[in-house]
């Protein structure tokens, strides 16, 4: 099952990095570094879900949790290969 929490993480950044590419291009009216702030938050959400196996409630998600994505890079810079003990816990306190 851990695998293909992988993979679908690795799809979902592949995706959001393509997405800031293509506001950036076409100069769309959208803030990009919250919109990568959030879409960081979405990614992590994968690495949380394979310690958790379980999907958030759609009334707290981590894209809409202000404390959640606001503890994001507003770059995609993160190690998205695991999810960093001090966002796992704003996760867990959060109740994602």
């Amino acid at each position: 099952m851990g695998i293909h929490f992988e993979i679908m993480r690795d799809l979902e950044l592949d995706n959001e990095r393509r997405t800031v590419s293509l506001i950036k291009k076409f100069d769309l009216p959208i803030d990009v570094k919250l919109y990568t702030q959030k879409a960081n938050a979405y990614v992590m959400l994968y690495n949380y879900m394979k310690i958790t196996g379980r999907w958030p409630s759609s009334k707290n998600t981590p894209y809409t949790n202000v404390r959640v994505y606001s503890a994001m890079p507003d770059k995609f810079s993160l190690n998205y290969n695991i999810i960093p003990p001090r966002l796992e816990k704003i996760y867990r306190e959060e109740g994602i």
